[in-house]
Formats: structure tokens, C-alpha cells, sequence
């Protein structure tokens, strides 16, 4: 009687939208959750920083850290074509201190007299969470002598806000790999 019928479709219609849309709101929250993961590198620091920027490293080089012994020297090292890559990542609360760079320096160094590598052949990189306890608004720029030293080392300091937005390109297709 009367338009059960029609209204039965509706109850069946708007039930199955809402079934869908709770299924993108999971969704959205699962990358929120992501999103809130790989962003944790602007303020954390330890174990926790190295495993994040770890998954970040690994999706966008293609390298597999899983298989990494850290003995206490460096962060991490892989090699990708013909290139070693040596790095310390650290989450400080102060600015980039030139003992960063010198350190990553001992590293590189440790590594060319165990593996016989010619110095050309490695790209030392320092991936730093500095000033970590300050929002990024009110961070300082790093100190013009420890860039003086990573460029007289060779070595490249990456603050986690720039790995932040150099992944975030890459995700979106904006660089590749061989960019990188």
C-alpha cells in the first residue's frame, strides 16, 4: 500500500551512499594517520625519526634499508648505481652544529678506509630535524659555517622539512627518481 515500495529503494539507495562514504572517510583517515606519520619527522627524534625517514628514503630512492645492521657508525649506507650513500640522521634541538657535519665527515671517512671507495663515489648526506622543539615558523636558517663545512666536506645537509616537501613531490609525480 501506499509507496512503501518507493520508499524501501530509498532506504536501500541512501543506505548504500552511506555505506560508500563511510568507506572514504576510513580512507581519509587511514592517510591522515600516514600524512601524521612522515610530518612526525619535523619534531621527533631517535629510533623514531631513523624508521620515518627510513620508509621515506626507501619509496623514494628504491633502496631497501630493511636489511641495514646499524653498529653505531653511520645512519644508514646503500648504494645506488655506481654511488654509496652515507648518512646520519639526527633530531636536535638546536641549530645545525658544525660537530654534525664533522661527524657524517667520520663516518664517510671510516667507510672509504674499510671498503677502499674513492671519496667521487659517495654522496654523504645529513637528513636533520634541528631546533626540533620550536614550530617551523620560528626555526633559524642553518649557520653559514656548518654549510661552509658540509660544502668542504662534500656532504649535503637535508633539514626534514625540505625531505617533507621533496616527498611530498614525489608522490604527487611533480619529481622522479632520477631527479632525486
Amino acid at each position: 500500500m501506499f509507496d512503501d515500495a518507493r520508499q524501501l529503494e530509498i532506504i536501500d539507495d541512501k543506505t548504500e551512499i552511506i555505506k560508500n562514504a563511510s568507506k572514504d572517510i576510513d580512507n581519509a583517515k587511514k592517510v591522515l594517520k600516514r600524512n601524521m606519520r612522515y610530518k612526525s619527522i619535523l619534531y621527533t627524534s631517535g629510533d623514531e625519526l631513523v624508521d620515518v625517514v627510513f620508509e621515506i628514503l626507501e619509496q623514494m630512492l628504491g633502496c631497501d634499508l630493511s636489511g641495514f645492521n646499524d653498529v653505531k657508525k653511520e645512519d644508514f649506507n646503500f648504494e645506488i648505481d655506481d654511488k654509496v650513500f652515507i648518512g646520519e640522521i639526527k633530531g636536535v634541538t638546536s641549530n645545525v652544529k658544525n660537530a654534525n657535519v664533522s661527524q657524517l665527515d667520520i663516518h664517510v671517512q671510516n667507510y672509504i678506509d674499510e671498503h677502499e671507495v674513492d671519496k667521487e663515489n659517495i654522496v654523504s648526506l645529513l637528513i636533520i630535524d634541528h631546533q626540533r622543539n620550536k614550530p617551523l615558523s620560528q626555526r633559524e636558517e642553518v649557520h653559514n659555517n656548518a654549510i661552509e663545512l658540509a660544502i668542504r666536506n662534500k656532504s649535503l645537509i637535508i633539514e626534514t622539512i625540505t625531505l617533507l616537501r621533496m616527498f611530498e613531490k614525489y608522490l604527487s609525480g611533480e619529481l622522479n627518481r632520477k631527479k632525486l
